[in-house]
C-alpha cells in the first residue's frame, strides 16, 4: 500500500508553489494511476432574495449567521450551511436517480434523507448476527442515497454500522470582495445583490465501495455494486449539482423565485490525489487554481471552466453554458469509474 502521502507549500516571491505528492517508489504506475480520483467543484454565484410584501410582513429568508475575519476585522454574515446544501443536493440526486430508472433506494428517503431506522435495517435482512461488513454491503448495494451521502445505523440489537459521505460541501458564504464592499449581511429586506461562493468535493473512488474492506492491491474499497450502477449514481449526483446551481433554493420556493446566476465555475477531475483548490471566498482563488493546474497537470484529467481564464492548455476546457460543461464532466467522470471497475 502507499504509506506516505502529503504535500507542502513553499513560498517563492509573493506566490505559493506546491511540492508534488511523495509515494512509495516500489509501487507500479498502474496502481498510482487509479489512486483516489476526485472531482472538485468551485463556484461563485449571484444570489438575491427579494421581498414582495410589505416591510413588516415581508417574505424574509433567514439563514444561519457566521463570523469571518478580514484584515483583522470581524464581520458577521449570513450563510447557507454545508449541511443544508448537501441535504438539497441529496434530494435532487434522488429525483435524478429515479428519473433515470434507478431502483436501488430506500423508500424511507422520500421522507427522511439520512436516517436509517432499525425497522428498515431488519426489513433489509440485517440482524444482531450480521457482521458489520455484510451490513454495510446490504445497505450500500440497496440504496444510492446511503452510498453517496452516508448513513449511521446505531440501534440496540443490531450491528453498529456507519458510512461517511463521499460528497463534501462547504458553506455558501459571501465572498471576501462582497463583504469588503460593505454589502449589508447578504440576505435582508434591502434586496441587495451578493456574490456567494462554495466548494465541493466528490470522492469518485468511494462510490459503491466498502469503507471497511479494502480491495486487494490498491488503496480502494471493495466493490459493493456493479459498474453500471456506480455510473448511474454518479450521473444522478452530477446532474443534481447542475440543478442546484440553476434552480431556486430550498424553502424560498414557497413564496418567491429568488434570482440566481452562476458567476464563475471551475470543475477539476483528477485521477490522483492533489491539494484541494482554494475556496472561492478568497479574491485570489483563480490564481491559486492556475498554480495547482500547472503543477499537478499529470494528475489531472481535465479542468472545466465557466467565465474563468487560466490560460490555454490541452486539459483546460472553457464553456459558455452550464449544460455543456456538466455534460462533458459526466462523460469523463463515468469513464474514470469504468477504469476503476476494470
Amino acid at each position: 500500500m502507499v504509506e506516505h502521502l502529503e504535500y507542502k507549500r513553499r513560498k517563492e516571491g509573493e506566490g505559493e508553489l506546491y511540492t508534488r505528492l511523495s509515494v512509495d517508489e516500489g509501487k507500479s504506475e498502474e496502481m498510482l494511476e487509479s489512486l483516489l480520483p476526485k472531482l472538485f467543484i468551485l463556484s461563485t454565484i449571484k444570489l438575491q432574495f427579494p421581498s414582495h410584501n410589505t416591510e413588516r410582513g415581508g417574505t424574509r429568508v433567514k439563514f444561519q449567521k457566521a463570523k469571518v475575519v478580514i484584515d483583522g476585522e470581524l464581520y458577521t454574515v449570513n450563510v447557507i450551511t454545508g449541511n443544508a446544501l448537501r441535504n438539497w443536493l441529496a434530494r435532487l440526486t434522488l429525483r435524478e436517480y429515479v428519473a433515470r430508472n434507478g431502483v436501488s433506494v430506500h423508500k424511507q428517503h422520500f421522507i427522511d434523507m439520512y436516517r436509517i431506522s432499525g425497522k428498515l435495517a431488519r426489513e433489509c435482512g440485517i440482524s444482531d448476527k450480521t457482521p458489520r461488513e455484510e451490513a454495510e454491503r446490504i445497505v450500500v448495494s440497496g440504496c444510492a442515497i446511503c452510498d453517496l451521502f452516508g448513513f449511521l445505523l446505531k440501534e440496540r440489537g443490531l450491528p453498529e454500522v456507519g458510512r461517511k459521505s463521499v460528497i463534501y460541501v462547504s458553506f455558501l458564504i459571501p465572498t471576501r470582495a462582497s463583504i469588503i464592499r460593505n454589502i449589508r449581511q447578504a440576505i435582508t429586506h434591502n434586496e441587495r445583490l451578493t456574490i456567494y461562493a462554495f466548494k465541493s468535493l466528490i470522492d469518485l473512488g468511494g462510490i459503491g465501495r466498502s469503507q471497511y474492506v479494502k480491495k486487494e492491491g490498491v488503496w480502494l474499497g471493495k466493490e459493493l455494486i456493479s459498474k453500471d450502477e456506480a455510473q448511474l449514481r454518479l450521473e444522478a449526483c452530477l446532474r443534481a449539482y447542475l440543478d442546484l446551481l440553476t434552480h431556486p433554493l430550498g424553502a424560498s420556493l414557497v413564496r418567491t423565485l429568488p434570482p440566481i446566476k452562476v458567476k464563475t465555475l471551475a470543475v477539476l477531475l483528477t485521477k490522483n490525489l492533489i491539494p484541494a483548490p482554494l475556496h472561492p471566498f478568497y479574491d485570489d482563488y483563480i490564481e491559486s487554481l492556475k498554480e495547482i493546474v500547472e503543477f499537478y497537470k499529470d494528475d489531472i484529467v481535465n479542468v472545466y471552466l465557466l467565465n474563468i481564464d487560466i490560460g490555454t492548455d490541452e486539459k483546460v476546457k472553457t464553456y459558455s453554458n452550464l449544460s455543456n460543461l456538466f455534460k462533458d464532466v459526466i462523460t469523463d467522470a463515468k469513464a474514470i469509474l469504468e477504469k476503476l471497475w476494470s
